[in-house]
């Protein structure tokens, strides 16, 4: 069996009219007894959420994740990133 361990934390703080949230992640990877893939991941986000009216609201979020993999598992999937950064704005309607 697969050995994973997962730890979450966020929180969220409400400021400015809005809510400004920060999340952090870590999780450990470890194949099975026959297998030597393994993976180590952490991640950090940030975002922002401001209501304009009691349906619409303006958001705004960046995530960074830096992953670290065993050769084996880089080899089977080589492709896979080693640092990802994400930003993202948009409008939000809920009908």
């Amino acid at each position: 069996h697969m050995i994973q361990v997962k730890l979450l934390a966020n929180f969220t703080v409400v400021t400015l009219g809005g809510f400004f949230k920060v999340a952090l992640g870590y999780a450990d990877f470890e194949g099975s007894k026959l297998s030597d893939r393994t993976m180590k991941t952490w991640q950090a986000a940030v975002g922002y959420l401001l209501p304009l009216s009691k349906r619409t609201s303006l958001y705004t979020a960046a995530n960074y994740i830096n992953s670290r993999y065993s050769d084996a598992q880089e080899a089977a999937n080589p492709k896979a990133g080693k640092q990802v950064i994400d930003v993202i704005a948009g409008l939000m309607h809920k009908f």
